[in-house]
């Protein structure tokens, strides 16, 4: 039987209905598994009511929230292929993702509006939805469109050979090249990550590093979900919000780079409870041998260090205390 991104998915909701999935801090929403793929399945039902095709891609221009991951797993559920942006390039840049990727759907927060406002004229064969409140006049709300949407699951014949996702990377020169995963090789990616993070059903992730890129998404986010965690999700980085949420949510685990673990300890941490906090995955760069016997001395956690590049998945491989 094939492996796909949507069927682990809707095998942790079997398993794990009314367990906490997900969430978001900026909105103070949380939903059960349960709760969860009620707004998966919503999404996707308005995406095809939107005339979104298996093979299909849909784009995200967003920070870190709830809707990017219903998009990536309500996208994974009937074949459409999902494309996060990264919310620092610039209107050109996105632009030139968007006639690249030619998606029929982006959806963006109020935040980076500005920047689709200046680029949404020259794609009439896309739709553009918001989702937040006062949506601009060339967008669609995506929350009206969920409310008018069934949350029936329309069970869309999805092959683990389909593509799963593009996401573009400038690690070459010259223009973002999007690099195409398929379902079986994020499965693949997450069991592998599972078991170097030795994830748990009762571990609670912190993400708070770019959910559109692979390293948070792909080595943290999707594993959690695979083995039925909590993820809870942070707009953005910020270290005494990141604190707060360790004590406040009984943080187990967290992914950032090396520069983000070390503006944590900057912070006081004698005004916080961290002993919730098991184990830290860091990549994107080397961790000084300084830096990470702070962590350890200040912390108390173990550290795994993962390398790879979105080409791969990204992780190539984990280096573990």
């Amino acid at each position: 039987m094939s492996t796909t991104i949507g069927k682990i998915f809707d095998l942790t909701v079997k398993k794990f209905p009314n367990k906490p999935a997900i969430y978001d801090v900026r909105k103070n929403v949380r939903y059960t598994y349960q709760e969860w793929s009620e707004q998966v399945n919503r999404l996707a039902n308005a995406l095809l009511k939107e005339g979104v095709k298996k093979g299909d891609r849909v784009s995200t221009f967003m920070f870190n929230t709830e809707e990017l991951g219903t998009v990536l797993f309500a996208c994974s559920k009937i074949g459409a292929v999902f494309n996060p942006i990264n919310f620092r390039l610039t209107q050109e840049e996105v632009a030139y993702i968007l006639s690249d990727a030619t998606p029929k759907v982006v959806i963006f927060e109020r935040a980076l509006e500005p920047v689709i406002e200046a680029i949404a004229g020259r794609f009439d064969k896309t739709a553009f939805w918001f989702i937040d409140e006062n949506k601009p006049d060339y967008a669609a709300s995506y929350q009206e469109k969920l409310a008018e949407a069934s949350t029936e699951d329309k069970k869309i014949e999805v092959k683990e050979s389909d593509i799963y996702a593009f996401i573009y990377t400038s690690g070459t020169t010259g223009r973002p090249k999007g690099v195409m995963h398929t379902h079986r090789n994020m499965v693949d990616q997450s069991v592998l990550c599972i078991a170097a993070e030795k994830l748990e059903v009762n571990d609670i992730g912190l993400v708070t590093a770019p959910m559109f890129h692979c390293a948070e998404l792909h080595c943290a986010f999707i594993p959690r979900v695979h083995v039925g965690a909590s993820n809870v999700i942070l707009h953005q980085f910020n270290p005494k919000a990141i604190l707060q949420l360790f004590e406040q949510e009984k943080i187990t685990k967290l992914f950032a780079a090396p520069t983000m673990w070390n503006m944590l300890l900057q912070e006081d941490l004698t005004q916080y409870n961290l002993s919730s906090l098991k184990l830290g995955l860091y990549g994107a760069a080397p961790m000084a041998p300084s830096l990470v016997n702070k962590l350890h001395d200040r912390l108390g956690i173990s550290l795994i260090q993962a390398y790879g590049m979105t080409e791969m998945g990204p992780a190539i491989t984990f280096l573990s205390e």
